[in-house]
């Protein structure tokens, strides 16, 4: 699991068209910007990922800049024909989302009722 100041992510693949990454720690400014590219290069190992599910049931803290980051994973992976899913929403990532009015663009629809599912199995 690699770690990034305040905050580690574990990465898996449990079919060719799926990824997962689960964040640990507090997504914020100092880390923002490697999470972005570790995730991306591990993306690029996976060229028949057609879905990106991002756990973040222990994501403590998620600043501006983490919020950001989410943002862009979602327009790169967008650009890339890959569904993005950020689950397991915490509260208080959930709260932020929602303040922000970015829930409805990062959370699709079928994954807003049923957070904690997501990523399970």
């Amino acid at each position: 699991m690699p770690t990034l100041p305040q905050l580690t992510y574990s990465w898996d693949s449990p079919a060719a068209a799926v990824s997962r990454v689960r964040l640990v720690g507090n997504l914020v400014n100092e880390n923002a910007d490697l999470l972005l590219a570790a995730i991306l290069e591990d993306l690029s190992g996976h060229p028949a990922a057609r879905e990106l599910h991002v756990d973040c049931a222990d994501v403590g803290l998620c600043d501006s800049r983490g919020l950001s980051v989410l943002l862009m994973l979602r327009r790169r992976t967008d650009s890339l024909g890959i569904a993005l899913h950020v689950a397991n929403r915490g509260q208080a990532l959930a709260h932020l989302l929602e303040r922000t009015g970015t829930a409805e663009y990062l959370v699709p629809a079928h994954c807003a009722a049923v957070p904690d599912e997501e990523t399970s199995g």
